[in-house]
């Protein structure tokens, strides 16, 4: 029986297969009788010497989409000293009870002056779609709660208007945690949700997200 090297290694290369040319009886027979998958597989790769990914794979839609690419936005250095159930003067309109309900009324570490980018949605997705799209570790991704109180007072004109969202991912005690403010002509709104929420948001509404600025 073919062993799982040779099949990871088989179904990596089927990756630039053109699937329209590939016979369902050729994968049947492969289902039916596992050892012809080791004896068959390169003679069968050799059938397509040089295929070109893009014309084998369906373009993906990306979540995300960054916004004021030209423009340099930084949230100033911050001390920890505030966190959003006590920015009652910043979330006039609505501040979240669960904020202090679930533990996260704490100071956290002081923070130097940073840069950040504003990305907004394209395409349905949940929290963790959401920010995962921009990279697999999320620490990289969180602002403390006196930066994002900070943003909002310093740059409000870059949140989402209209009532709509704009999120920021933040953590306390080993969980992650997203910030959903709200802006409008009469002032801003602050909720609090679990990072694995599950409920898709629909992307059309063009919510926004603000992360720390990744550096490559």
């Amino acid at each position: 029986m073919a062993g799982l090297n040779q099949v990871f290694e088989f179904l990596s290369a089927l990756k630039n297969v053109p699937w329209g040319r590939v016979q369902g009886a050729d994968l049947q027979k492969w289902i039916d009788d596992p050892q012809r998958l080791a004896i068959e597989m390169q003679k069968f790769l050799k059938n397509f010497p040089c295929v070109d990914v893009a014309e084998t794979q369906p373009e993906i839609q990306p979540i995300l989409r960054r916004l004021f690419e030209d423009e340099t936005i930084t949230i100033a250095a911050c001390d920890g000293s505030k966190f959003i159930s006590d920015a009652k003067s910043t979330f006039k309109i609505f501040l979240d009870s669960d904020f202090e309900r679930w533990g996260l009324s704490k100071c956290g570490k002081s923070t130097v002056a940073s840069n950040v980018s504003i990305h907004e949605m394209v395409k349905d997705a949940t929290f963790v779609q959401m920010f995962g799209s921009l990279g697999s570790d999320l620490d990289k991704l969180c602002l403390s709660q006196h930066q994002i109180i900070s943003f909002c007072v310093e740059h409000c004109d870059r949140l989402r208007q209209d009532g709509y969202a704009t999120f920021f991912l933040f953590k306390e005690s080993d969980q992650f945690y997203v910030a959903d403010v709200g802006a409008n002509s009469v002032g801003l709104d602050v909720r609090v949700f679990r990072l694995e929420r599950v409920r898709v948001l629909d992307g059309g509404s063009r919510r926004r997200l603000v992360v720390p600025q990744l550096t490559v």
